[in-house]
């Protein structure tokens, strides 16, 4: 299948780029009314749809189960006796090493400081209660609930693909059981195009936040200057280091680097949980766990309708839509990912571990922020607050 050569739908294509050039023009012509229309229009999504965003996280998560251990579990998105086009390593390593990058080790750090800041449910920052939830609710926001977002696209357009035979790998595959014959005329693309912004969009919040990030640590540790030329370069080297993955292919190139993202993930990892506090580390994963797993039903419906903190508003609702930003891209991969693959092995491969993979990074890097905060060890805060991050 890479052998096949790629098409450009102009249809779609054209109209979303234009789309995005449009906002970008007049963002950087109004940037004040810009922030001011953006505010009030998360304002407005996350504050009044809250409920629904919260519901829906949920109710994904439970229809996905059902369709795993269900009748649909056996289909094979592929030929009967066909055989997975890639190992179970390397199908569970693109998908997390493509939807997850710098922010899982930048939030793994930030987050679990936040909580102990201004913690949910109104608990008073610094009581015994409040140290329970900072690696519990960044475990939740990086869990099994947001990786069902990206999976779910990923079966029907995967079925639509590998079974009913379809050409073109789009995200209005995945309504076509809604839409029918509509899903090829505009309302497809329409789609398709909201499709496109919303990943540009998202992977453009992920460089606002990450570019500045990755600058100013190697600006620091190198004792050079944050300097515009080098967020620049930062950008070219992504850009270079993507790009050649992607022209090499699925097998030779981003199965390659995500097998060894992996693999110095894994490494990284190691040396931080055995260099630091180990036992605190472990000692708090497994507290934090217990915690999340106790209150998973809380926080996911969680709204705070009464006192309207704006914690849930804030964190897991503003959470679930920038995971919604990444849902057409990543249910494209996955479903491309996933031939010969049975819909049980594809829902339940890509959320557990993708979940335990985050899931193993919150718990070192967060138990080991919070040990370095609570034990006055490192002022985390006072370092994230000046840098404008609290």
């Amino acid at each position: 299948m890479e052998n096949v050569k790629p098409e450009l739908d102009k249809g779609v294509f054209w109209p979303a780029i234009s789309l995005v050039v449009i906002l970008v023009a007049l963002t950087i012509i109004f940037p004040d009314g810009a922030t001011s229309v953006t505010n009030k229009m998360i304002h407005a999504i996350t504050f009044n749809l809250d409920w629904l965003i919260q519901l829906g996280g949920f109710a994904i998560l439970i229809f996905l189960l059902w369709l795993a251990f269900g009748r649909f579990g056996k289909v094979k998105l592929g030929e009967p006796d066909e055989k997975p086009e890639f190992s179970t390593f390397s199908f569970a390593a693109m998908a997390f090493c493509t939807g997850i990058g710098a922010g899982l080790v930048y939030w793994s750090i930030a987050e679990p400081i936040n909580y102990l800041q201004t913690p949910p449910f109104g608990l008073a920052s610094g009581s015994i209660e409040s140290t329970l939830w900072p690696v519990t609710y960044t475990m939740f926001h990086w869990g099994i609930t947001p990786w069902a977002l990206f999976v779910v696209p990923a079966v029907p357009i995967a079925y639509q693909f590998y079974i009913r035979k379809k050409t073109k790998l789009r995200l209005s595959l995945a309504c076509e059981g809604l839409l029918g014959k509509h899903v090829d005329g505009w309302v497809g693309g329409l789609i398709d195009i909201l499709g496109i912004i919303g990943v540009i969009g998202g992977v453009g919040c992920a460089l606002g936040i990450y570019v500045p990030m990755m600058s100013a640590a190697i600006a620091d540790f190198f004792g050079i200057a944050d300097t515009l030329m080098l967020k620049v370069v930062i950008i070219a080297i992504w850009t270079a280091i993507f790009g050649t993955s992607v022209y090499r292919g699925l097998h030779k190139g981003i199965q390659v680097l995500s097998r060894i993202n992996v693999y110095a993930a894994f490494v990284f990892i190691a040396i931080v949980l055995f260099a630091g506090p180990t036992s605190f580390i472990l000692s708090n994963s497994g507290d934090s766990l217990g915690v999340m797993l106790q209150n998973y039903l809380r926080m996911s419906f969680y709204t705070d309708a009464v006192t309207q903190s704006g914690f849930p508003q804030g964190w897991p609702v503003f959470y679930w839509c920038w995971w919604l930003a990444y849902l057409a891209m990543m249910g494209l991969f996955i479903a491309r990912t996933a031939r010969g693959r049975t819909i049980k092995e594809v829902v339940l491969i890509e959320m557990l571990c993708g979940t335990l993979g985050c899931w193993l990074f919150i718990c070192v890097l967060g138990s080991y922020t919070v040990h370095l905060e609570v034990n006055n060890i490192v002022a985390v805060s006072a370092i994230l607050t000046e840098n404008g991050i609290i």
